[in-house]
């Protein structure tokens, strides 16, 4: 069986929004994919001596050089006694949560109500991630030794607890295990697992792990840690130039990216049919309204080749756009600094978030009669900058400030009671239900100051539907908040 392992370098318009695609045999693209080949694995049972800084066995042409020397210099690992960094070892249990805890810039010199294995080298931080629930009962009870070699199983748990990542199963990538973790840590690219010849993916949750591969892991979580933005961003980006995108899940958070970052062109490759991929780019923009500012998207295609150039296009100015949504940004972040507590739940969040922008904008409703409405007023600046919006606005301003509040949150669009116009709405995630908000219909018309309407908060499917609202409802999905 060959395993071929991607590169762990290796999302936003609705019906109101236009879209061109002209297609031409005028693009070229390549992909690429790195075969790396199996190493002995030997255990280890102590912990590293001191750091060396220069390692006969890891130079610049191994894959995993710059992730050994960035960790050396942070005092994350260390060498051996003989002068090696033995890349091809096993990491044990003791050692990956040593390495965990000092990325993750825990202090572990707490005191603790219960040691656990108090005579090991790795007591402290074994006991630190136990307190703090990086280890659980389960892992005690499954036998946990530190001297073991870790498991990926064991590691990915460690990694997405640590980070402090929600677990939750969204899509299964992995055709060999349906682990949560696993599909969580997979979801934010942290794992990507081993691609087969027959383009399926196996996680071998059984496997252990090599010190160059937890090299590559832990440089991962330290990115992770400092911005899951910007370290997802980066990945995205990477895994679009160099491999094929066959997922909506892939497709929709490149879509996202190209987006937020102003990314003018971009060339990637997709067996997804373009009709389909079409649609995923246009629902990207819709459920990520509030970093939606372009208005075309053209794109070229060599027939045969699955590579697609894209070319997003503004009617205003980029550097114009970035100001306003930089002003947005700082604007939600004092928002929320203003109205949300950390005693609050979402539900309180949620409410909070809604009733200020009912009270703090207006519904520009002259200019939505006279078909003269600005292009501020769909964005959340127009309602939150401009204090003055149409629906789109209203969204993508409920958006930003959930996003900032730690609430999920999505638009969704289609047709509110009485009309045949395209309409945005909300709908957002608590407690593993999903809630729909039309904040639009809950600001009155004229604007009458102190006044909000909670007749489209947080109301059920069936209570949308009922009132009248259409939508596809085959959108309304858990996976579309993560």
């Amino acid at each position: 069986m060959n395993r071929k392992i991607l590169s762990y370098f290796s999302g936003a318009a609705a019906s109101f929004l236009i879209f061109s695609c002209a297609l031409s045999p005028n693009v070229t693209a390549t992909g690429t994919t790195e075969t790396i080949p199996s190493q002995d694995l030997h255990p280890i049972t102590t912990e590293p001596p001191e750091e060396i800084h220069v390692f006969p066995d890891v130079t610049p042409e191994d894959w995993f050089h710059d992730d050994v020397y960035r960790l050396i210099g942070e005092d994350i690992l260390h060498g051996y006694s003989d002068g090696l960094f033995h890349p091809e070892r096993e990491v044990s249990n003791a050692e990956f949560v040593k390495m965990l805890m000092i990325g993750l810039d825990f202090d572990v010199s707490e005191d603790f109500d219960l040691m656990l294995f108090d005579d090991h080298w790795a007591s402290s931080y074994i006991s630190f991630a136990y307190k703090h629930d990086i280890l659980t009962d389960d892992d005690l009870i499954a036998g946990f030794d530190p001297d073991a070699a870790i498991s990926r199983e064991a590691m990915t748990r460690m990694t997405v607890l640590g980070l402090g990542i929600d677990p939750v199963h969204i899509d299964a990538p992995f055709t060999d295990s349906s682990d949560i973790y696993a599909d969580t840590a997979y979801r934010e690219y942290l794992l990507r697992g081993y691609l087969l010849d027959d383009d399926t993916r196996i996680y071998d949750k059984d496997g252990t792990a090599l010190r160059s591969e937890a090299s590559s892991i832990i440089t991962r979580i330290l990115d992770y840690r400092d911005d899951p933005y910007l370290y997802k961003r980066d990945v995205i980006l990477e895994n679009a130039a160099t491999a094929e995108l066959n997922t909506e899940s892939e497709l929709l958070d490149l879509f996202y990216v190209l987006n937020r970052e102003f990314i003018k062109d971009f060339t990637f490759k997709t067996s997804v049919p373009y009709d389909k991929w079409a649609g995923y780019y246009r629902h990207a923009n819709v459920i990520h309204l509030e970093h939606f500012y372009s208005s075309y998207l053209h794109c070229s295609y060599v027939s045969g080749s699955n590579t697609y150039a894209l070319t997003l296009e503004y009617k205003t100015d980029i550097e114009l756009l970035k100001q306003y949504h930089n002003e947005t940004e700082a604007a939600a972040k004092a928002i929320i600094a203003e109205i949300i507590t950390d005693e609050m739940d979402d539900k309180a969040k949620i409410k909070a978030i809604h009733d200020y922008i009912v009270l703090n904008c207006a519904y520009d409703y002259d200019n939505y009669v006279a078909g003269t409405i600005p292009f501020e007023a769909r964005l959340a600046y127009g309602a939150l900058i401009k204090k003055s919006a149409v629906c789109q606005g209203y969204t993508a301003a409920f958006n930003l400030l959930c996003k900032e509040a730690g609430v999920r949150s999505v638009v969704v669009t289609g047709t509110s009671p009485s009309s045949s116009d395209v309409h945005a709405w909300n709908m957002v995630l608590v407690d593993g239900k999903i809630y729909y908000i039309d904040i639009t219909h809950n600001d009155p018309v004229p604007d009458q100051a102190g006044k909000v309407s909670n007749k489209y908060f947080m109301l059920s499917a069936d209570q949308m539907t009922n009132l009248g609202y259409l939508w596809d409802k085959s959108l309304s999905d858990i996976k579309y908040f993560y």
